[in-house]
């Protein structure tokens, strides 16, 4: 997909160290594709921008795309400011923003509305520099 083709690149060119590990190509076979462009690309442009406020070496997103037994799950990890825990609920609401001039504030309210709207959970962890979203679905 062009999408991913051109985060992979913004990646290379901002030195953030990228691993990928999908283990499965009919990911998601439920979600129309153009919703699971909109919720990779809001959780990868999130990421890509948190990591810039890290020391070049320590720059890395890490993406994982599986399932296990009962649940399909995406997770996208990176570097980058910590949320506080106190924040944490606040982020899927329209006009909450990290940015330094308040700019956006839209991004994860799709994510969600999207994960929402095909019965999925998002699971939030921020601590000691690492960020990480898990959106997962049960299996069908």
């Amino acid at each position: 997909d062009i999408h991913f083709r051109i985060k992979m690149e913004v990646c290379y060119a901002e030195r953030i160290s990228l691993s990928m590990n999908i283990t499965t190509v009919n990911q998601f076979s439920q979600i129309k594709t153009y919703d699971l462009i909109k919720v990779l690309g809001n959780l990868f442009d999130n990421a890509i921008r948190a990591t810039s406020y890290e020391l070049e070496e320590n720059r890395f997103i890490r993406v994982e795309w599986g399932h296990s037994e009962n649940e399909q799950y995406l997770m996208i990890e990176n570097s980058g400011p910590t949320i506080p825990k106190d924040k944490l609920s606040a982020i899927f609401q329209s006009g909450y923003s990290t940015k330094k001039d308040g700019d956006g504030g839209l991004g994860l309210v799709i994510v969600k509305t999207v994960t929402d709207r095909y019965g999925g959970k998002i699971h939030v962890r921020s601590e000691d520099g690492v960020t990480r979203f898990r959106i997962s679905f049960l299996a069908r």
